[in-house]
């Protein structure tokens, strides 16, 4: 078999060696701008939104609250309690004797 009678992978997709530039330049370009679009886009196109008015509302007044509370008057500490009496020691609380049992003993024959 001749090295002419092989094909090679450009000439399967028949692109010549030397043309594969313009596809990636072609490529390269159209993400950049269809990048940039997505960018920039949506700022340009924007339109003003009409805002409503604001309407403000007092919710209350301060003539409705009533005059200023008067401080409490303080009231005389009171004495310091007395201290805690001592615990009681605990009583020792023993376990129950087992009552003594008495085996007969067996009269002898």
């Amino acid at each position: 078999m001749a090295d002419s009678d092989r094909l090679s992978p450009f000439a399967m997709g028949g692109l010549e060696p030397s043309s594969w530039k313009t596809p990636l330049a072609l490529a390269v370009a159209l993400h950049l701008v269809a990048s940039l679009a997505a960018l920039y886009l949506p700022d340009l196109l924007r339109r003003p939104r009409e805002m409503p008015e604001v309407y403000s509302v007092s919710l209350f007044s301060a003539a409705e609250v009533g005059p200023p509370a008067t401080a409490p008057t303080p009231r005389p500490k009171a004495a310091a309690p007395a201290p805690a009496p001592a615990p009681k020691p605990e009583p020792k609380i023993e376990p129950p004797k087992p009552p003594e049992v008495t085996v007969p003993e067996p009269e002898p024959p």
